[in-house]
C-alpha cells in the first residue's frame, strides 16, 4: 500500500493527512503560476522529469523531490560536491544556464578537433616571464627575488600592524601582570631587523612546539635560535603577527589587505605562460576563526580554504582568493548569477589577458563555466563529474572495456573524452586535436593512452 503524504504547518495545529488521490487532485487544481513555483524548487529540474508514457506527458506534472530525502536513515549520498553549510558548492547555480544541445559521438578517424582559435594576448602587451622592470636576471640572488616580492612598503605596513596590535593589547590588559607578554616594561617595538631574523628562523626545521626551538635539552638544543632571539620575545612576536590589519579590524579584514598587497606584487613581477591552473589551496589552522573548515579527507583536517591561480610551467602563484563564506571578496564585475565556479574564475583571472589555457579538476567543471570561458576568449581543460548537466547523457550508462576510449563533440567547440585504464577518466576540452594513441611506459609494462 502506498504511503500517505501529509502536510503540516507551524504552530499547534495538528497535521492534516491526505490520500494519494487527494494529493493528486490538489496538484491538478493548481494554475500555471503555482506549477512554475514548484518547477523552480531547488531539488528539481526539467531534466528530472521523464514521462513514462503518452498519457503521463499529457498531465504535465513536475516530479518533486523531498528536501529531506538525503537525511533519511540509509539514504545514499547525493552525487557532486559536498553540500555542507561550510563547504562552497560549485554546480548549484551553473545548471540553470546550460544550453540544451546535442553531443555527437565522433571517431579518431578522421581525428576530431575543436575549431576555437583565440590569440594569446597577455595583459598590457607583456611577454611571459620575469618583468624586466624588476631588474632581476640570472645573476640575482634569492634575497633580490625576495625583496622584489616583499617590498619596503609591504614590510613597513606589516611592522606597523604588529606594533599597533601590541599597543592595543597593552591598553586592553592594563593593569597587567609583571610577567605578561604585553606589558609596557616587557614590550618594545618590533623592528625591520627583527622581522628579517624572524623570517630566517621560520621554516628551517619542524618541531612539536615553539618552546622546543629554545630548549636546552641535549637532543634539542640549537645555539642558532638562542643567538637570534630570547624565547619570550620570539613567542610575543609570533602571537602578534597573526593580525596584520588596521586596529580594530575584524574577520577577514585582519589578513585580506596584506594578502592583496602580496598578490599585486606577484602579478607585477611575473607574467604567466599560456598554460595556467586553478585549484584549491588549504592552510592548516586549528585556532579560533569563524571561517575555519573541516574535511577529514584533507592533509590538514582543520584548515582555511583558498583558491589559487598558478603558472603550470613554473608553479608560480599569481593570485589567491581566500574563502570567507558569504563574505568572500569575489570580483564585483563577475556574473553574480553564474554560479560559484564562474565567480572564482572571473576573480582569479581578472588580471590576465586573453587566450590562456586554463586547467582545473572536476570540482569546477560545468557546462556553464566552459561556455563562459569561450565567451571570454579562454581555453579550458578539466575533468568532469558525469552527473553534471549539459554533458553527454550516455556517460551515465556506458560500460568501457580496459583501455577503451570514446569521444563526443559539441558544435566543434567542446570535445569530451571518456577513457578507462584502472578506472574511467572523463576530461573535457575546448582546445584540442586528437590523434592515434601514444605509448607510455609504466612500472611493469607499456600502455597506450589517448593523445589530445
Amino acid at each position: 500500500m502506498a504511503d500517505k503524504p501529509s502536510c503540516s504547518s507551524s504552530g499547534s495545529r495538528p497535521a492534516r493527512h491526505f490520500t494519494a488521490d487527494q494529493a493528486l487532485n490538489i496538484f491538478l487544481d493548481m494554475d500555471d503560476s503555482d506549477l512554475s513555483d514548484l518547477e523552480s524548487y531547488p531539488g528539481s529540474s526539467e531534466s528530472d522529469f521523464q514521462p513514462s508514457s503518452e498519457s503521463d506527458s499529457e498531465l504535465d506534472i513536475p516530479r518533486l523531490r523531498s528536501s529531506n530525502s538525503s537525511k533519511r536513515k540509509g539514504a545514499s549520498p547525493q552525487p557532486g560536491p559536498s553540500r555542507s553549510s561550510k563547504q562552497p558548492c560549485i554546480a548549484t547555480a551553473d545548471v540553470l544556464h546550460v544550453e540544451q544541445t546535442e553531443w555527437e559521438e565522433v571517431d579518431l578517424h578522421p581525428a576530431p578537433s575543436t575549431h576555437n582559435n583565440f590569440r594569446f594576448l597577455p595583459k598590457d602587451g607583456r611577454q611571459p616571464g620575469i618583468n624586466p622592470a624588476t631588474g632581476l636576471d640570472e645573476n640575482s640572488t634569492p634575497l633580490h627575488f625576495f625583496g622584489t616580492l616583499m617590498t619596503s612598503d609591504i614590510t613597513d605596513d606589516f611592522i606597523r600592524s604588529v606594533n599597533n596590535y601590541a599597543e592595543h593589547m597593552i591598553v586592553k590588559n592594563s593593569p597587567a601582570l609583571s610577567r605578561s607578554r604585553f606589558n609596557r616594561d616587557n614590550w618594545h617595538n618590533f623592528t625591520e631587523y627583527e622581522w628579517l631574523k624572524f623570517l630566517a628562523i621560520m621554516g628551517i626545521d619542524k618541531r612539536p612546539s615553539i618552546r622546543d626551538y629554545f630548549s636546552t635539552a641535549d637532543n634539542l638544543y640549537t645555539g642558532f635560535y638562542h643567538k637570534m632571539f630570547q624565547r619570550e620575545r620570539f613567542e610575543t612576536i609570533y602571537s602578534s603577527m597573526l593580525h596584520v590589519g588596521e586596529p580594530g579590524a575584524e574577520d577577514k579584514n585582519k589578513i585580506e589587505p596584506f594578502v592583496n598587497s602580496l598578490t599585486e606584487r606577484f602579478q607585477f613581477a611575473f607574467t604567466p605562460n599560456q598554460s595556467v591552473s586553478i585549484d584549491e589551496m588549504i592552510i592548516g589552522w586549528k585556532g579560533r576563526w569563524r571561517y575555519k573548515m573541516f574535511n577529514a579527507a584533507k592533509p590538514y583536517k582543520y584548515h582555511i580554504k583558498s583558491f589559487g591561480l598558478v603558472d603550470s610551467g613554473t608553479g608560480y602563484v599569481l593570485n589567491l582568493l581566500t574563502y570567507y563564506g558569504a563574505n568572500t571578496s569575489y570580483d564585483p564585475e563577475a556574473d553574480a548569477n553564474g554560479g560559484m565556479a564562474i565567480k572564482i574564475f572571473d576573480t582569479l583571472l581578472k588580471h590576465l589577458g586573453k587566450g590562456y589555457h586554463i586547467y582545473a579538476d572536476r570540482w569546477y567543471t560545468t557546462r556553464a563555466l566552459i561556455d563562459h570561458l569561450l565567451d571570454q576568449g579562454q581555453y579550458y581543460t578539466g575533468t568532469v563529474q558525469i552527473n553534471r548537466a549539459g554533458f553527454p547523457k550516455a556517460l551515465k550508462t556506458i560500460a568501457l572495456k580496459h583501455m577503451q576510449s570514446k569521444y563526443w563533440m559539441l558544435q566543434d567547440k567542446i570535445l569530451y573524452l571518456t577513457w578507462k585504464d584502472k578506472k574511467a577518466s572523463h576530461p573535457c576540452f575546448n582546445k584540442c586535436y586528437s590523434r592515434e594513441c601514444h605509448s607510455a611506459k609504466g612500472q611493469s609494462k607499456t600502455r597506450s593512452h589517448p593523445c589530445l
